[in-house]
């Protein structure tokens, strides 16, 4: 008997439980001008939402890919996560706007998100850090192009 309602609930919850389809639909615009609100935030207001992780958008990150998180002890991991949802959610994935504009735009952040990085480095490396900012940026800018697309 017990198995008997136990089953009645999973059926019942499953059978109520709304699809996607029944979701109201969602205004590209508006999710567009959410993620602009992220990508234009400072880093530690973005890391909050990527924590909340709220739907649609694609929270995934992969770190800095192929090159270190942390090159020389520097910090660069969360602006490669941020770069990450750039990429996932206006380019692959929900392509909210996958121009080669929108492109530049997220890996200018992207520097300006490592050069902040910098601005907390201990010296020596503050020395070096610009430097290795940059040739990552440089790095996305080359090579990038496939991940957005």
């Amino acid at each position: 008997m017990r198995l008997r309602a136990l089953v009645f609930v999973v059926v019942a919850t499953v059978v109520a439980t709304p699809t996607l389809a029944d979701a109201a639909p969602v205004d590209p615009a508006a999710l567009r001008r959410q993620a602009d609100a992220w990508m234009a935030a400072p880093l530690a207001t973005f890391l909050s939402a990527k924590a909340a992780a709220p739907r649609p958008f694609d929270w995934s990150d992969d770190g800095c890919s192929v090159v270190p998180d942390h090159p020389l002890g520097l910090a660069f991991r969360d602006a490669c996560r941020r770069h990450d949802f750039g990429y996932r959610n206006y380019g692959r994935g929900l392509r909210l706007d996958p121009t080669p504009a929108r492109r530049r735009q997220i890996d200018r952040r992207f520097l300006a998100d490592l050069q902040a990085s910098c601005r907390g480095a201990r010296t020596p490396m503050r020395v070096v850090c610009p430097a290795l900012a940059w040739t990552y940026y440089e790095g996305v800018r080359a090579f990038g192009g496939g991940a957005f697309e």
